[in-house]
């Protein structure tokens, strides 16, 4: 009862539109979207699809398709995520956290922490090198490599010759 009281007073969203703030920072290869809520927020992506009650940070890693695509900064009450599968997702919810995705049917009450990579359909076949560090997204780097039906990337090495990006 304390729980769906506090959902109601603090507000709710609908997938990008509600009592929402939303910070989206330009990395390298990529747009990171944070987004954060408080109240009942039902988030109805297809690659991120259930119900929230409580209060919750979810962070989007999206591939940069130009400069210009996202405004970087805070966006309040309206959430400016692309229409497209993210790269990546972490999610720290406080409160009743409800998942409906195909492959993850689940309820938690209390804390729960997630992070999941890009989902690939089976079918389908993706490369690419990410570095991803939710709590500093500006250091983010997303490197797609296109494959055309043959194997991409061998040793997938940035360009400083390194399997993985050094601070």
């Amino acid at each position: 009862m304390l729980l769906l009281a506090a959902a109601l007073l603090g507000g709710c969203a609908l997938d990008n539109v509600g009592l929402l703030a939303a910070r989206v920072t330009s990395a390298e290869g990529a747009w990171v979207v944070d987004v954060y809520s408080a109240g009942a927020y039902l988030h109805t992506r297809a690659d991120d699809p259930g119900l929230q009650l409580g209060a919750g940070r979810r962070s989007y890693v999206f591939d940069k398709r130009g400069e210009d695509e996202l405004a970087p900064g805070w966006h309040y009450f309206t959430v400016p995520l692309p229409d497209r599968p993210s790269y990546a997702r972490d999610s720290r919810s406080y409160g009743l956290d409800t998942t409906v995705a195909r492959n993850d049917l689940s309820i938690t009450l209390g804390l729960r922490a997630t992070t999941v990579m890009a989902r690939v359909d089976a079918d389908d076949s993706r490369f690419f090198h990410l570095t991803y560090l939710p709590e500093q997204p500006a250091l983010t780097r997303l490197e797609i490599f296109e494959s055309e039906g043959e194997l991409a990337c061998a040793s997938c090495l940035w360009p400083n010759g390194s399997p993985s990006q050094q601070e």
